[in-house]
């Protein structure tokens, strides 16, 4: 009699449970009351976001930026010289990457814009030091204020912005900004 009594309650229960959709499928149901004893079930649709697109900005990183004075034979002015770590944040290695420096005074005003073409190897996820030896840098143009500036304003009182505008992969694969 209890092997009966448990049996049909066991069935009963798997019954409600089917039923009321308890173990059914992993989708959200909205239950919404209509009138009296009516219910609508609405499922709900899982919205699930596609992974962003890494951008060049994304897949080159530049950090440690140290700038220095530079002296030209034949020039009164000293150069801008910039040091700098390029990282590679993607699985190919790269075989260069080309760059839009802007140098901008610690008030946010555009001192000089500058391009910069660096022809390492970079490493699958590593990085290299462009300018490491301190040698390379841009020349100051006299008459140009803003870059007269830019050569004689102390390092810590500049900002770098750096647009990554190509990148070109050792397999000969080029990707670019469009700028």
């Amino acid at each position: 009699m209890y092997k009966k009594m448990l049996c049909s309650l066991l069935i009963t229960g798997i019954t409600v449970g089917l039923l009321t959709g308890c173990g059914g499928s992993n989708d959200k149901k909205d239950v919404k009351a209509t009138s009296g004893d009516k219910k609508i079930e609405q499922t709900v649709e899982k919205k699930t976001e596609a992974p962003k697109a890494l951008t060049l900005q994304d897949k080159v990183k530049i950090e440690d930026v140290q700038k220095f004075g530079v002296k030209f034979q034949y020039q009164k002015q000293p150069g801008l010289g910039l040091s700098f770590k390029v990282i590679n944040n993607t699985d190919k290695i790269l075989s260069g990457v080309q760059l839009h420096i802007t140098v901008k005074s610690q008030f946010g005003d555009e001192l000089r814009k500058l391009n910069c073409d660096i022809d390492k190897d970079i490493p699958a996820h590593g990085y290299v030091i462009f300018n490491a030896d301190k040698r390379g840098g841009w020349e100051t143009n006299q008459f140009m204020n803003n870059e007269v500036k830019a050569a004689e304003t102390p390092a810590e009182k500049l900002k770098f912005d750096f647009y990554v505008n190509k990148i070109v992969y050792k397999d000969g694969t080029i990707e670019s900004a469009g700028k």
